[in-house]
């Protein structure tokens, strides 16, 4: 377990479709169902960890949010994982969901993502900030520690793996983010259809969070602060940046 827990976020930084490819999502309809309701519900209702929920928005027809229970990495709070699948269902981005140890109910919102690009932002959760390292030691049945300095101590976090091809996200056909404003209109679709299906968390601070070279055109940090006003739409006067 410690070896494949290394692999993850050390050489996640290469991982593809090997890993994590867990269903097929299956076809989108054709034509947009514009005139549908956001369906709400509490983040609490899920709890099967076997089968995905999938989540819709009129606004988005070719994005889905595919999200589940699971019981990976911290005991002490309600821990997801999930799928944005995009262009149609022909790309799926793997993310990460914990609630924070606080108050989840009335805690911030958190992004965090991993650059290069290329490194999977499991490298942030097992390795940097996030709520369990990697076991060194052999101590632990699951291969990782409890880390008592986790960010979401006080913040609800999400850890995403993008863009396409980096660690548990995936294309069916070999297909890539092309712009990093591809990549923000993602993001900002994820948001929206995560915030206003968990109604629990509207009108609450989202914090955009990464660390990366900065060099490539498909950056954390080039999108993060090149293309604010696509994610600023999701929740106004509430978003800040951090690095």
């Amino acid at each position: 377990m410690r070896s494949l827990l290394a692999l993850i976020s050390l050489a996640g930084c290469a991982l593809t479709r090997g890993f994590g490819v867990q269903e097929h999502f299956g076809s989108f309809p054709g034509v947009p169902e514009l005139g549908r309701n956001v369906t709400t519900m509490h983040l609490s209702e899920l709890r099967s960890t076997d089968g995905f929920t999938t989540l819709i928005h009129p606004k988005f027809p070719y994005h889905r949010v595919r999200v589940k229970k699971t019981k990976f990495c911290d005991p002490t709070v309600n821990a997801y994982t999930g799928y944005l699948d995009v262009d149609a269902g022909a790309k799926h981005l793997f993310f990460y969901f914990f609630e924070s140890r606080r108050d989840p109910d009335k805690d911030d919102v958190m992004m965090w993502i991993n650059g290069g690009p290329g490194c999977s932002s499991s490298m942030g959760l097992l390795m940097e900030l996030g709520p369990c390292s990697i076991d060194m030691n052999d101590v632990s049945s699951n291969g990782t520690t409890w880390n008592p300095y986790s960010w979401n101590n006080e913040v609800n976090i999400f850890f995403l793996d993008q863009p396409v091809g980096v660690g548990f996200s995936y294309a069916d056909h070999g297909g890539v983010v092309e712009t990093t404003e591809d990549a923000a209109k993602n993001v900002y679709a994820f948001i929206t259809i995560f915030f206003e299906t968990f109604a629990q968390f509207s009108g609450r601070p989202l914090h955009l969070a990464g660390e990366s070279d900065d060099t490539s055109p498909y950056s954390p940090g080039k999108w993060l602060t090149g293309t604010p006003s696509l994610l600023r739409r999701v929740v106004p006067r509430s978003i800040s940046r951090a690095f």
